[in-house]
């Protein structure tokens, strides 16, 4: 989910299928108390092995506050097990992947309230590592799960109780379906701080009735119209079925 690409209420995944859909008070990239659901499940992130997620990011909130979450997960089923983002009450990097390790990264400038990278991988074996502007500054194990892995993904909110969100800005985040070693954590951290492109573009995919070439996606809306659009759901033009 790429930076300047959060149009209305809705962020595309620049790299698969997935649409981001704004819940609550979110705009763009700034969040105050909403988040976006992706549409995708921890089960989808984790597949068969590790799992990462990286994010360009600003906490504006205080650091007396309670959690607050880059990422989290949101369960039909009520579970709440899920959970990448501010530990209540001080500055460290709290990590639930079934067990909740609340002190996984402490000392870091993560949320002085200036933009930095953040990566959290983790390995088939639950082993995981926290990297802030590509420097590793902590880590732990966790036990994963089939009960976390119902949980779908969302960006910007934890859905515990009265929910978690984040506080500040979040203006660009990859998931990757594989563990990242240091030197791969350090060059996303550093295209992340740069702006540049992480993955997706470049790419054609495939899907129901379309075709994504790099940004622009072409597809049959309803069998009598031809859409062609730009990333971030920014419709250019439309056809119908007689070339009008």
């Amino acid at each position: 989910f790429k930076r300047d690409t959060h149009y209305g209420s809705t962020w595309v995944d620049a790299a698969g299928p997935y649409t981001a859909t704004a819940v609550g008070a979110v705009s763009g990239n700034a969040f105050s108390g909403g988040y976006y659901e992706t549409g995708f499940k921890v089960a989808d992130l984790r597949k068969a092995g590790g799992y990462t997620v990286a994010a360009w990011t600003k906490f504006t909130g205080s650091i007396g506050q309670t959690y607050a979450a880059i990422v989290g997960g949101r369960d039909p089923a009520g579970g709440t097990e899920w959970f990448i983002g501010k530990n209540a009450g001080n500055s460290c990097v709290g990590v639930q992947d079934g067990n909740y390790n609340p002190n996984t990264a402490c000392g870091s400038s993560l949320f002085d309230g200036n933009y930095h990278s953040f990566v959290f991988t983790e390995n088939s074996a639950g082993a995981g590592v926290v990297y802030v502007d590509g420097v590793k500054v902590g880590g732990g194990s966790w036990s994963g799960g089939a009960h976390v892995d119902q949980e779908y993904v969302t960006i910007g909110k934890e859905h515990e109780g009265s929910g978690y969100p984040w506080k500040g800005q979040i203006d660009e985040v990859a998931f990757y379906t594989k563990a990242l070693s240091a030197a791969e954590a350090a060059t996303v951290s550093t295209k992340l701080a740069s702006g540049t492109r992480l993955c997706g573009e470049g790419t054609v995919k495939f899907g129901n009735k379309f075709v994504q070439i790099g940004s622009w996606r072409f597809g049959d809306v309803d069998g009598v119209h031809f859409s062609m659009a730009y990333k971030g759901g920014k419709t250019a033009q439309i056809y119908r079925s007689d070339g009008t």
